[in-house]
């Protein structure tokens, strides 16, 4: 159990390349890579031990401030950035196996013009999520490299404003 965890001013840089690989931009790189390898071989699972006990945890709080995420795609034809800044996310209230419901709170800049808000609950130890999301002048000339590839379409300039709810849960 934890009361907060509490992470200031951090960033994060990736990027995907031509043939789809995905690479931490960090001078930590070798070190991620190192640490997505494969693990040996698995240790084969005792059959005769009863059966554990689920893990257990609970946290308070989790809050990112003002953070950023720089991520380049290579993929498409024109390649495509994007860029999020003053990032602050919160997380209250996790907990499982238990079913609590969980607030958050998602906030920040997208390409230093647009602004996103996102609120609701969710369930750690279900597929279970409620969210409210507030799009203010997002530039959609962040995605023209996707929308030319897959709908041939020329986007000039545009920025979207919206409004939208979902729900997301485990049916039966």
């Amino acid at each position: 159990e934890a009361a907060e965890l509490a992470f200031d001013a951090t960033a994060a840089r990736f990027s995907r390349d031509k043939d789809g690989r995905w690479s931490f931009l960090d001078r930590n790189y070798p070190l991620l890579a190192k640490l997505a390898e494969p693990a040996g071989t698995p240790l084969a699972a005792a059959t005769d031990q009863p059966a554990a006990k689920p893990f257990s945890w609970r946290i308070g709080q989790i809050a990112l401030r003002d953070a950023q995420i720089a991520f380049r795609d290579e993929r498409p034809a024109e390649p495509a950035r994007f860029d999020v800044t003053g990032l602050d996310v919160t997380l209250r209230d996790l907990a499982a196996p238990d079913l609590v419901k969980s607030r958050f709170d998602v906030k920040g800049s997208f390409q230093k013009k647009g602004r996103f808000q996102i609120s609701g609950t969710a369930v750690p130890s279900t597929p279970e999520v409620t969210a409210e999301l507030r799009l203010q002048r997002i530039p959609l000339t962040a995605f023209a490299p996707y929308i030319g590839e897959h709908v041939h379409l020329v986007l000039v300039d545009g920025a979207l404003d919206a409004a939208l709810t979902t729900a997301v849960a485990k049916q039966g």
